[in-house]
């Protein structure tokens, strides 16, 4: 644990041969399962969520380790500004073969996400 490099809320990757990326805490419980990889290393937190795979689905979950928008998304974009690119139908990346559409943080608070 001491090799671990935290984040200022408590955070840091750790790759699993067996479940792939994850976020632990200082104390060792591991707090996010199924983070995608990203430029060699666990995908990062944008705007307080992180992408994560469930069921080869994208969605996304905060620090806490809640997921805050559900996993039904072939693809999705880090947030930036506030919004995200998913998509559906595209075989797992945002690509022009499948429906792409923005989502916004908000989602993360809504019963039902909204499309741009």
């Amino acid at each position: 644990m001491k090799l671990l490099q935290f984040d200022s809320y408590g955070l840091a990757p750790v790759l699993s041969a067996k479940e792939g990326w994850m976020y632990v805490s200082r104390t060792g419980r591991v707090v996010i399962i199924g983070v995608p990889s990203m430029d060699n290393g666990a995908d990062t937190f944008h705007n307080g969520l992180v992408r994560v795979i469930r069921n080869k689905k994208y969605g996304f979950a905060n620090r806490k380790g809640q997921i805050v928008i559900a996993a039904h998304y072939d693809g999705a974009m880090n947030f930036e500004q506030g919004k995200s690119k998913v998509c559906l139908a595209a075989r797992g990346r945002i690509a022009p073969s499948g429906v792409v559409k923005f989502i916004a943080e908000t989602a993360a608070i809504s019963t039902r996400v909204e499309f741009e």
